[in-house]
């Protein structure tokens, strides 16, 4: 997965915009982040994490491509890339959103 540019991160991880090197397919990678301060601990919630939001089916979640560890022994999943902003991006350009925005959004988020 060569990895193009980093789009977030968070407490543990961060995300890079990549592809997949054989399939040419835009993907997000979620890297582990290097730490001393990483435990056992760390890793069993970064491994949960990317296992159940393999298990999701739902059609507005990511679909999990592939898990693992670099050959420098970095965690990683690959997931799918989807362009566009983030929540917080619309509210910080947009401000408060009219409340039919907001119920569409939700009536996606809570649908089956």
């Amino acid at each position: 997965y060569p990895l193009d540019e980093k789009i977030g991160s968070g407490g543990m991880g961060v995300v890079y915009r990549a592809s997949h090197a054989m399939l040419r397919r835009p993907t997000a990678v979620k890297l582990l982040e290097p730490s001393g301060k990483r435990d056992e601990e760390d890793l069993r919630r970064f491994e949960r994490e990317v296992q159940l939001t393999a298990r999701l089916t739902h059609p507005n979640t990511v679909a999990i491509y592939d898990y693992g560890r670099t050959p420098d022994g970095v965690f990683y999943y690959a997931m799918e890339y989807v362009d566009g902003q983030d929540c917080e991006a619309i509210l910080r350009e947009r401000g408060r959103l009219p409340p039919t925005e907001v119920l569409a959004v939700a009536r996606q988020v809570v649908a089956e």
